[in-house]
């Protein structure tokens, strides 16, 4: 009935699986959980390691890093069941009825539903990772009433429900290498073909929050490929590109360059600072999409 996939990379999951055995066992389904870890450091590994024999589980090493879209493909060829869930390693289960929530969609039948994602209430103590909880937390952890608003474009590859054939005619692109804008593409591909995705109240807990200086690499990373996935893929678009789109309609865009520029250094200051405003945090975003407009990506899908 149900076949639970996990990518892994660096990170123990050997709790999660646990949680994760037990609601299957509990709500009495025919159920397999699959982990391909994708090259992480020795230490995961021999965490992990400790899956092996569990009852339902499979856990297999890679041994080299296939990227984020190409494992996700590959868990979905190699399940068994008819409909798959896709959890991200970083993931916390909060609630008891986690699987039941998934269970009563498939008996509905739905196609694809996301159950969204949550961070923890306080922030973390240390500020180097202020920026990425404070996205997390108003950008990222919507309920599914307005999750449900933005329809396709609200969905993300940490914890959704799918059912096998859909996963395999529509796969994620293995060219989209690095961080960013897989999810999205999917997303945007399905909303193509008339599939939309279904938002429910069923989040994760999103444990893998970054310092500052990562997650703002990871940002950038993720704007070079929306820039680069843009010129094949018109229809794409998120609010950093309707907002350069707009800004380019007027001929401001040079301007709002220039105002950047100059005020760069204070942005920085408070991106890196304990209350970051999300208001600068998306002006940064406009900044280096615009300069990866203007300038060119260099194109790194692929290698």
């Amino acid at each position: 009935m149900l076949s639970v996939l996990i990518p892994i990379f660096n990170h123990d999951v050997t709790r999660l699986v646990g949680e994760l055995t037990m609601q299957c066992s509990k709500a009495k389904i025919p159920f397999q959980i699959l982990c391909f870890d994708d090259g992480s450091k020795e230490k995961y590994l021999v965490a992990n390691r400790a899956l092996d024999g569990v009852y339902g589980v499979s856990y297999i090493e890679l041994g080299t890093n296939i990227g984020r879209s190409a494992i996700r493909n590959k868990l979905a060829y190699n399940a068994m069941y008819d409909y798959l869930l896709f959890l991200d390693c970083d993931s916390e289960i909060r609630s008891k009825k986690f699987i039941k929530r998934y269970v009563n969609e498939m008996k509905q039948k739905v196609p694809i539903v996301y159950g969204g994602r949550q961070y923890g209430k306080r922030p973390p103590r240390s500020k180097k990772k202020r920026l990425h909880w404070t996205y997390g937390v108003k950008r990222e952890a919507r309920p599914a009433k307005r999750r449900a608003k933005l329809g396709n474009l609200a969905f993300q590859s940490n914890n959704y429900l799918i059912t096998r054939d859909l996963a395999l005619e529509f796969p994620f692109d293995e060219n989209i290498r690095g961080y960013g804008h897989e999810d999205t593409m999917l997303a945007l591909r399905l909303q193509s073909a008339h599939h939309f995705i279904k938002h429910i109240d069923n989040p994760i807990l999103h444990r893998g929050v970054e310092e500052t200086k990562n997650f703002l690499e990871k940002t950038k990373e993720g704007l070079r490929n929306l820039v680069l996935l843009r010129q094949e893929y018109p229809i794409m678009q998120t609010p950093v590109t309707n907002a350069y789109d707009t800004l380019r309609g007027m001929r401001m865009h040079k301007v709002f360059r220039w105002i950047y520029n100059r005020w760069e250094d204070r942005i920085m200051e408070n991106l890196y600072g304990t209350n970051p405003s999300m208001r600068l945090f998306d002006f940064y975003k406009l900044h280096h999409y615009s300069r990866y407009v203007e300038n060119g990506a260099p194109d790194k899908r692929g290698e």
